[in-house]
C-alpha cells in the first residue's frame, strides 16, 4: 500500500437540507458527535463513521493506516470492546476558506465493566474536511493514551511508508524541519520551527506550549539523534492550515548498539507571522520497527 495525498476537489454544490455550515461550532459539534457515538457504541463505531473514506488513522504501536486498512486493525483489536472511550475538544482552528479544520483536546478511556476504575488519561489530534454532500468528515486522526501500545495486536499492512515526492509548502517545511533536527538537534529544530502558540504532546503525558517550553523540554534530551520524514499531507483549498503525516526513528547514540525506538507523527502547520509555515501542533505515538 503507497500513501496518497488526500485531496478533495470543490464543486459548487448547494448544502444537504439538515448539514450545519462549516464554521467553529459546527466542527467543534462533529467531534463531540463522534465522542458520544464512541461512548455509546465503541471506538471501532466511532472512527468509522468519522473518517472519510481515505482517511488516515495513527493508532498507537501499528503502522500508520489509510482507509479500509484502519477498519482491519480496530476489528483485529480485541482490547477495544472492554473500553469506554470518550474525548472532550479543547481547541479548534479552521482554514480561512472555512472548509478544514482540526480539532483537538483530552481523552478519557475507562474499562466498560468497571466504571468506577480508575480513568486513563490521554489526548488526540483529528483533522476535518467539509463538503457540502456530507458536512465535516475526518481525514487524519491520531489518540493518544486509549490503549498501551504492548496490547496492540498487528495486522498485515506495511510498516515502512515511502517519502513523499513533492507535497507542497508545508511538506517542504516538514523536511527543512527534520533537517534542522538532523543538523542541531531536536531542541533548536522544536524552538525554530514552533508557532509563537504552539502545543506539543510528548510520550511523557505533557502538554508543552509554546517555542521556549517545547525547546527546553527536549535539551534535556542529550545523545538522541532524531530523524523524520513525511509520508502524507494535505492542505486547505485556501493554504493557510495543513497536515504532514510521517515516520520517525530516535537513535540513542549514547548507549551501547545505538538502539532506536520508532514512531509515527501528526504534524499540523499553518503560516506564521513572518510568512515562513509553522508547525501548531505536533502529536505522534510508536509503530513496530521495519
Amino acid at each position: 500500500m503507497r500513501p496518497t495525498l488526500i485531496a478533495i476537489l470543490l464543486v459548487s454544490t448547494p448544502v444537504s437540507p439538515g448539514l450545519r455550515p462549516p464554521d467553529r461550532e459546527s466542527l467543534l459539534a462533529a467531534d463531540r458527535a463522534a465522542s458520544t457515538v464512541s461512548v455509546e457504541q465503541g471506538f471501532r463505531r466511532a472512527v468509522g463513521e468519522a473518517l472519510a473514506e481515505n482517511g488516515i488513522l495513527l493508532y498507537s504501536g501499528a503502522p500508520i493506516v489509510q482507509g479500509r486498512d484502519v477498519g482491519a486493525l480496530l476489528a483485529a483489536q480485541p482490547l477495544l470492546g472492554s473500553l469506554v472511550v470518550r474525548w472532550q475538544p479543547l481547541r479548534a482552528e479552521m482554514s480561512r476558506d472555512g472548509e478544514f479544520g482540526v480539532t483537538w483536546g483530552v481523552t478519557i478511556t475507562l474499562p466498560r465493566a468497571e466504571r468506577e476504575a480508575e480513568p486513563r488519561l490521554g489526548k488526540y489530534v483529528t483533522v476535518w474536511r467539509w463538503s457540502s454532500l456530507d458536512g465535516w468528515r475526518a481525514v487524519a486522526m491520531v489518540h493518544l493514551g486509549v490503549v498501551p501500545p504492548s496490547r496492540t495486536v498487528a495486522i498485515d499492512v506495511p510498516v515502512e511508508w515511502p517519502s513523499l515526492v513533492g507535497g507542497g509548502v508545508f511538506v517542504s517545511a516538514d523536511r527543512a524541519f527534520a533537517g534542522r533536527a538532523a543538523r542541531d538537534g531536536a531542541s533548536a529544530a522544536f524552538a525554530a520551527y514552533a508557532d509563537s502558540a504552539a502545543v506539543t504532546f510528548p510520550a511523557s503525558g505533557e502538554v508543552l506550549r509554546g517555542p521556549v517550553e517545547i525547546g527546553a523540554s527536549l535539551e534535556k534530551q542529550s545523545g538522541l539523534a532524531w530523524h523524520w520524514y513525511p509520508v502524507a499531507s494535505a492542505a486547505a483549498e485556501s493554504g493557510d492550515l495543513g497536515f504532514t503525516i510521517g515516520q520517525s526513528e530516535i537513535v540513542d547514540t549514547a548507549s551501547p548498539g545505538h538502539p532506536s525506538s520508532f514512531g509515527k507523527y501528526l504534524t499540523i502547520w499553518r503560516w506564521g507571522s513572518d510568512g515562513s509555515p509553522r508547525y501548531i501542533l505536533d502529536a505522534g505515538n510508536g509503530r513496530p520497527a521495519p
